[in-house]
């Protein structure tokens, strides 16, 4: 190939040479001319005419890049973009020298570009090709009076480590452009390199000057976080509020995130807040900020306080909903555990607001808290204070009332008697047809003749809860599970498989699946894994489990200690010790049952039930031996040691509260 005699034979030269070159990404391309001529490049109206020489040897990837670059100069927005987009999934897959190439070609074809700017001092900024970078910036600035280019110019001083020049360029900006956005950026830089100090004088200094301090509430108080002075940041947070009420919740948000599991960090929140209070316009919101901190810090005494002065506030406004913020403590407390402490909501309401809608549920809670502390006798009176207060024998609280009396008959007290007799009357004569109370008594009937033995009445009316609720899928998952459960004490695997199946397999809508599928999932699985022995470990275990659901603790605790003797490598092992450890603790032999738990956990940890047996094991150190430390001990050996565990996040409040008694013990 020969030089060029003409610009038209060149620009001709220059055409077939750059087609070939753009060719590269093909596979028929040759490159033995390149090496030996060279190329001429050259501006000819909106096409690209090659003049310039290079004398050395073209590689492959060198030649496509430089006609990359070098075809920026000439592109279209559209190629441009192309190439732009080509320059980003570089950056992304860490091709950091081809990008920088292709953004500073793009750049220097159109300084103005902010996009190409900043990609450009971004990539700079990562590859720490200061000089570059300044040379950058002096380009843009050629043709764009861009203030933020010359906050640059002082970030490339900082890291250069002139950290005097860059300070005092920065000054000279902030007096020569006193603007917010000036501030914003020089604040900005500071804060990319981690002088958050600077960086909040910057920000100071633009509320002093501009005479606004609601200036830059958000960053300043990020700072202070970032600087541990959650006092300070709980002020900036509580200005904003102040100016903006609607975003309370992401406040709220701000401040738990400050408090989290710190003891220190909160009471330096929650004083900045109470010193707050006087001056505020918006004193409710900041009562509701102590509540929740105190909620979630587990100060349930502080937050019922909270709570109290909530309730004077909004009551004398809305009469008409008198109670609901102490019913709100009430419920949060009893949910998180603190049931003491939801006592004295309930009994509040109770006691102090008669005449707030909220009498029943409060009512009807003080039940469940007692029955949660095992004082059955106290609980019974309450759900009965339930049932006389309902208006009518339809009222939807009575029939709950009714309901929780019988569960403590069936589950608690073992008066299976007892408790048919009110699930009877709920279904014949107070429950109107079709309603989920109604429904929930016929599924209790059924449970309370299997506890009897009485399988077929079982059956029946676990039926009769089918037909009721024939158009609900949760009801039919509910009865397919309930006969599986049967089909699998009786022996009958093959059946009790196909039941569950039917949960499993039928397509259903999120909202009705709850807890049937997983409660199938499991029963399902054990008996994939054990279905091989069906004859010997998985029938004496299900026979076990049928006379525990009878409420035949030592039947079931022998059949299980001797299928432990008679098939000691059996697969089912774990459930079985797992059901023993229940089975015993249920009979206050509560050593017993932590050997047969720490047999699981030193034989079996990895089995389904490792977690379970762990966190019942720290229950039982806990609420049956009182041995407080070693069960916040075991708890926090859940943490651990199963961190994908269900159990986790109860574990965590556990050991949590348990290290706050065993602390002041």
């Amino acid at each position: 190939m020969q030089k060029a005699n003409s610009k038209e034979q060149m620009a001709a030269f220059g055409i077939r040479t750059k087609i070939n070159l753009l060719n590269s990404h093909g596979r028929a391309l040759r490159w033995d001319a390149m090496t030996k001529t060279g190329l001429w490049f050259a501006h000819k109206g909106r096409g690209l005419l090659l003049l310039f020489f290079v004398a050395v040897p073209f590689s492959l990837q060198t030649a496509s890049t430089f006609i990359t670059i070098t075809a920026a100069f000439s592109q279209t927005p559209q190629q441009n973009a192309a190439q732009l987009r080509l320059a980003q999934d570089m950056e992304r897959m860490g091709q950091f020298e081809r990008a920088a190439e292709i953004y500073t070609a793009l750049f220097n074809a159109d300084p103005r570009n902010g996009s190409y700017y900043f990609s450009l001092k971004r990539l700079l900024l990562q590859l720490r090709r200061y000089d570059a970078l300044a040379t950058a910036i002096n380009r843009r600035l050629e043709v764009s009076d861009d203030i933020n280019a010359r906050v640059d110019l002082g970030e490339v001083e900082f890291k250069r480590g002139q950290t005097a020049a860059a300070q005092a360029r920065w000054k000279e900006l902030l007096q020569k452009y006193p603007q917010p956005g000036t501030f914003a950026a020089v604040a900005n830089a500071l804060v990319e390199n981690r002088d958050y100090d600077a960086a909040m004088q910057v920000y100071a200094q633009a509320r002093q000057q501009l005479h606004n301090p609601t200036l830059f509430i958000l960053e300043l108080a990020n700072l202070y976080t970032l600087r541990i002075n959650y006092a300070a940041a709980t002020a900036e947070y509580l200005r904003f509020l102040d100016a903006n009420p609607r975003q309370f919740p992401f406040v709220q948000s701000k401040m738990n995130e400050m408090t989290r599991d710190d003891e220190e960090k909160l009471a330096a929140v929650a004083k900045a807040i109470e010193a707050a209070l006087p001056q505020s316009t918006q004193p409710q919101l900041l009562h509701r900020l102590l509540a929740g901190l105190f909620m979630q810090g587990r100060e349930y005494g502080r937050a019922l306080l909270s709570y109290q002065t909530l309730e004077r506030l909004s009551s004398a406004a809305d009469k008409a909903n008198v109670g609901s913020e102490i019913f709100s403590f009430a419920e949060q407390a009893r949910n998180a555990g603190a049931f003491a402490f939801a006592e004295q909501g309930y009994q509040i309401i109770l006691r102090d607001l008669t005449n707030s809608p909220y009498t029943l549920p409060a009512q009807f809670g003080l039940g469940q808290c007692l029955q949660a502390q095992g004082k059955y006798v106290e609980a019974q009176a309450a759900f009965a204070q339930v049932i006389e207060k309902a208006a009518g024998n339809r009222n939807p609280w009575a029939l709950r009332g009714l309901l929780a009396q019988g569960e403590i008959l069936l589950e608690n007290l073992r008066d299976v008697q007892g408790a048919i007799a009110i699930y009877q009357q709920i279904t014949e004569r107070l429950a109107p047809a079709g309603g989920n109370e109604r429904i929930e008594a016929l599924f209790r009937l059924g449970d309370c003749y299997l506890a009897l033995g009485d399988e077929p009445q079982a059956i029946a009316w676990y039926e009769k809860a089918r037909q009721m609720g024939r158009n609900n899928q949760l009801v039919a998952d509910k009865v397919n599970f309930r006969e599986a459960r049967l089909a699998f004490y009786q022996g009958r695997f093959g059946a009790a498989k196909n039941l569950l199946e039917t949960i499993v397999n039928v397509p259903r809508e999120e909202s009705t699946a709850e807890s049937m599928v997983n409660d199938a999932l499991e029963l399902l699985l054990l008996l994939d894994v054990n279905l091989a022995d069906s004859a010997g470990a998985l029938l004496s275990y299900a026979h076990a489990e049928y006379a525990a659901a009878q409420h035949q603790a030592p039947a079931a605790i022998d059949t299980l200690e001797s299928a432990l003797k008679r098939f000691p490598q059996a697969a089912i092992l774990p459930q079985a010790l797992f059901s023993l450890g229940n089975l015993y603790a249920g009979q206050q032999k509560f050593d017993v049952a932590s050997e047969r738990f720490r047999l699981i956990l030193s034989q079996y940890a990895e089995s389904v039930v490792g977690d379970r047996a762990l966190f019942r094991l720290a229950e039982i150190q806990q609420t049956g031996l009182r041995d407080l430390r070693q069960a916040q001990s075991l708890y926090e050996q859940l943490l651990k040691d199963y961190p994908q565990s269900l159990f986790l996040e109860e574990a965590r409040r556990r050991a949590r509260e348990l290290a706050e008694k065993n602390k002041s013990s």
